[in-house]
């Protein structure tokens, strides 16, 4: 019977796509939703917001997409294109800066779980602080940019539209694949985003395009680039320290006011491949990772291997 019981729960865990998140209850009048959160127990938010406030930037197109209602966002994609290409009407505000938030008159915020400010929102509106990427049970294996959609179409009273999003989402990537004439599966790829420093090195399912490079077109890991990372990091890595690292292609997230040219001329001798196998794009554009900018990530992406 115990057995019985842990399959049971085991398959409504996988069927709502998270582990802990997911709707309790609503009240009769219909107007005040419980969740079941990741790190405050049962949560009471409005059934419809109307004046979100979200700080993640994972967020912020992902409640486009699903018709949420938004007031602010996080200062961090301010100059991101798809964000301004479909939001025109809201207000940036800073990490700890709660008196933007205040001004922004929300009826519900959304902040990361490392955030250290949690309980300064909490005194302004209902506020979800979510995790991204600890879920035991899910139903994207390590698709965690999903596992986030499928939290907004909870918040959002919207489960069913997030996973025909999703659905059509598994369906475009394989589209994305056709366009290109060889396989990216036959090679290493490393994902680099510019620092003041250096070079963050990227791992799967982490914005900054690596949901292009290793889950869209199927790039591999470069298996050296992924032992340095995980032995530092969070280092910014020297372009000379890089030398020498095997891998076949890079996709290079530069800093407003970088020559692009001139960064891809230098990476591509101190990696010893090609200057074609070197694509570098804009870091503000890549720092999403919902639905609508990753379409776009893959066109910018793809566009440079024609």
């Amino acid at each position: 019977m115990k057995i019985k019981i842990l399959m049971l729960l085991t398959g409504v865990l996988i069927l709502t796509g998270c582990s802990n998140f997911r709707e309790t209850s609503v009240s009769e009048d219909g107007e005040i939703r419980m969740l079941m959160t990741d790190n405050e127990g049962e949560v009471e938010i409005p059934a419809n917001p109307e004046r979100m406030v979200l700080m993640r930037p994972v967020d912020v197109l992902n409640a486009h997409l699903l018709g949420g209602d938004i007031a602010a966002v996080t200062e961090t994609v301010r100059d991101n294109e798809f964000v301004n290409a479909h939001l025109d009407d809201v207000a940036f505000v800073g990490e700890e800066d709660f008196d933007a938030v205040h001004e922004a008159d929300p009826d519900l915020v959304i902040i990361s779980s490392q955030h250290m400010g949690r309980s300064e929102y909490q005194e302004l509106a209902p506020t979800l602080s979510l995790n991204y990427s600890d879920e035991f049970f899910n139903s994207y294996g390590d698709r965690v940019y999903l596992m986030q959609l499928a939290k907004m179409g909870v918040i959002l009273g919207a489960r069913e539209e997030a996973e025909a999003l999703t659905n059509d989402w598994m369906e475009r990537m394989t589209e994305h694949r056709r366009a290109l004439d060889f396989d990216p599966g036959q090679y290493e790829a490393a994902v680099l985003v510019e620092g003041a420093e250096g070079f963050f090195i990227y791992d799967e399912y982490s914005s900054y395009g690596t949901e292009i490079m290793y889950d869209l077109l199927n790039f591999d890991v470069a298996e050296d680039m992924r032992g340095l990372r995980h032995e530092e990091p969070f280092r910014q890595f020297r372009p000379a320290e890089l030398e020498g690292l095997g891998t076949d292609y890079a996709l290079v997230n530069k800093r407003p006011g970088t020559d692009g040219e001139a960064l891809a001329a230098e990476l591509s001798e101190v990696l010893g491949i090609p200057g074609a196998h070197v694509l570098v794009v804009e870091s503000e554009d890549f720092i999403t990772n919902d639905l609508i900018s990753l379409e776009g990530q893959a066109r910018i992406i793809i566009e440079k291997f024609e």
